[in-house]
């Protein structure tokens, strides 16, 4: 085994090296494969990288090291709301299900999953090739003949399908898209309205800072456009190991609307967008004195008070300004180690605003919180995702009287 090891680390020194002297090659193509082909490998040597930097006596491929480790160090701080993962490959044959879990969902990280007593008692046989998270997870159920519950962070397989209003889903890789109802609603003296919900579903440890549906549509069966009021979405809602859950759109419809409509359509595109780069601000829970105000340029958001009282529940209160620059930031509770445990707020203030809220966590069972941290939002990377989603039931008709 250690002389397996040693010779894996051998040779991906020796692939290492080569792309190094790629970087020399007269042709600029060459070079550009090169650099990268470095970022693409699945653990970048960075101690190997920062090594051949410092001798590098090249500009431009010296240059071109430290662009990577550059690139290295953004890439695995986002990594901390939009997860590196890769496509998953595996076959087993008659496995326990709590072990096709384990070997089918635990390489995406979803740990927070449960399941009914007779769902438990099933053997699974499985091949996947090449499969995101969301196909993972629907294999999985098909081949326990279990159905998937969305309605929670917790990933519920069940013995026969939920009684819940929701369409099938449109999985896009990172994001799995459904519409549902949820109930009625009246404002004031206006009347009842039937609420549709746009629901997005991400895989787990994915956060963008913001969720919305651009162009969105509620039509009938026959593709005609209903009228309805639209709420713009919010922010993901995650657990550790558990899925994160978006509310992207809400249309109100008056029930009279809907009347013809023997199922629903929604169209529009998702927008989802992430942090392109993070600056951290980490303070030990230990001892930390507020009122604390931390500083950023043409902003700055102050810590007005936060606690964790006797239920586990961490309570923040804060202000935030952004005099001349937009504030975009969001804080987080993590341990010793630094593993995630619980996000507390996101902050997105437009230049010349200002606000003061509080809010609260739950912290996991069994962690221990050591550290508050401040994540500014450097830059946004924005992915786009078209999606028709059909056959949505209708609410039912209300009754009359």
């Amino acid at each position: 085994m250690i002389a397996s090891l040693l010779l894996a680390t051998m040779l991906a020194q020796t692939d290492v090296r080569d792309l190094f002297e790629k970087m020399r090659s007269e042709r600029i193509e060459e070079r550009d494969d090169a650099s990268r082909a470095l970022l693409d490998l699945d653990a970048p040597p960075v101690a190997e990288i920062e090594k051949a930097a410092a001798s590098e006596r090249d500009a431009e491929v010296r240059g071109r090291l430290k662009g990577a480790l550059e690139e290295i160090g953004r890439r695995e701080r986002v990594a901390a709301v939009r997860p590196r993962t890769r496509p998953l490959t595996l076959e087993f044959h008659n496995e326990p299900f709590d072990e096709a879990v384990r070997k089918s969902l635990g390489p995406f990280g979803l740990t927070s999953v449960e399941w009914s007593e007779e769902v438990g008692r099933r053997r699974v046989t499985l091949h996947l090739k090449g499969a995101t998270f969301w196909q993972a997870v629907e294999a999985l159920g098909r081949a326990a003949s279990a159905y998937g519950s969305r309605g929670a962070s917790r990933w519920h397989f069940q013995d026969r399908a939920p009684a819940m209003d929701s369409v099938g889903g449109f999985d896009v890789s990172e994001a799995l898209i459904f519409a549902e109802q949820n109930g009625r609603e009246k404002h004031g003296d206006g009347p009842w309205k039937n609420d549709i919900v746009v629901q997005v579903l991400l895989p787990p440890g994915f956060s963008p800072s913001s969720a919305q549906v651009e162009d969105g549509l509620l039509l009938d069966d026959q593709g005609h456009a209903i009228e309805a009021d639209r709420t713009p979405g919010g922010t993901t809602n995650r657990v550790p190991g558990g899925v994160g859950k978006i509310r992207a759109m809400e249309f109100a419809v008056l029930p009279e609307n809907l009347k013809a409509a023997r199922s629903l359509q929604v169209k529009g595109t998702l927008l989802l967008r992430y942090p392109h780069d993070l600056e951290r601000h980490e303070f030990a829970l230990q001892g930390l004195k507020t009122p604390l105000s931390v500083k950023f340029q043409g902003s700055s958001l102050t810590i007005a008070s936060i606690q964790i009282d006797p239920d586990r529940q961490c309570q923040l209160n804060f202000v935030g300004r952004a005099e001349s620059a937009r504030l975009l930031v969001f804080s987080t509770l993590e341990d010793e180690r630094g593993k995630w445990l619980s996000d507390l707020d996101h902050t997105n203030l437009e230049s010349g605003s200002s606000v003061s809220g509080n809010c609260s966590a739950s912290i996991p069972p069994g962690a221990a919180p050591a550290r508050f941290v401040l994540n500014r939002i450097l830059g946004e990377d924005e992915v786009r995702i078209p999606f028709h989603l059909k056959n949505v039931p209708p609410p039912p008709h209300p009754p009359k009287g």
